[in-house]
């Protein structure tokens, strides 16, 4: 199984980092509309308020997941240069299963009967006239929560190996 998550990790990589820079651009694109029809034009879309809230939303899930890939997550520092690597090693192996895992895993499960309601209402945005397919957006906070454990468990193996990256 180890096999089959590295070669999902190493081939979906590139494309959760090219989905991010989309992301990434459509909330710029889509905030700076935003800014220009209302300051010179007074004027506004609550449909382009919606796209910049749900490109924002977005963004912010598919970070994390960049973020654990790249190796760039927060971690405390201050100790690992007096550390041996096989006790980095150790310690990390601790975080992802005592931390990551369990959290990632409680914020899966309270969110499902939010997003089973959402779908069964085909909730849609919280103002009038705004964009639909908000169900559709909450959508990905589960789907991000999955990878983050995959990712997890990943990330422990190779701790427990020793093919830890850097994190310098």
């Amino acid at each position: 199984m180890r096999d089959m998550l590295e070669i999902f990790a190493a081939k979906s990589n590139q494309t959760i980092i090219f989905l991010a820079a989309v992301l990434l651009t459509l909330f710029l694109g889509f905030s700076a509309i935003t800014l220009i029809l209302r300051q010179f034009f007074a004027s506004g879309s609550v449909i382009l308020h919606d796209l910049v809230a749900y490109s924002f939303a977005l963004l912010i899930l598919i970070s994390i997941v960049v973020a654990q890939i790249a190796n760039r997550h927060v971690r405390v520092e201050t100790l690992d240069f007096y550390w041996q690597p096989r006790t980095l090693r150790r310690i990390n192996w601790f975080a992802y299963w005592i931390f990551l895992v369990p959290g990632f895993m409680l914020i899966f499960f309270k969110s499902l009967p939010g997003l089973i309601l959402s779908w069964h209402l085909l909730e849609g945005s919280s103002e009038t006239n705004g964009l639909g397919g908000y169900f559709l957006i909450k959508s990905f906070l589960p789907i991000v929560c999955l990878a983050m454990i995959l990712l997890g468990y990943s990330g422990s193996d190779r701790s427990q190996t020793g093919k830890t990256e850097s994190h310098s």
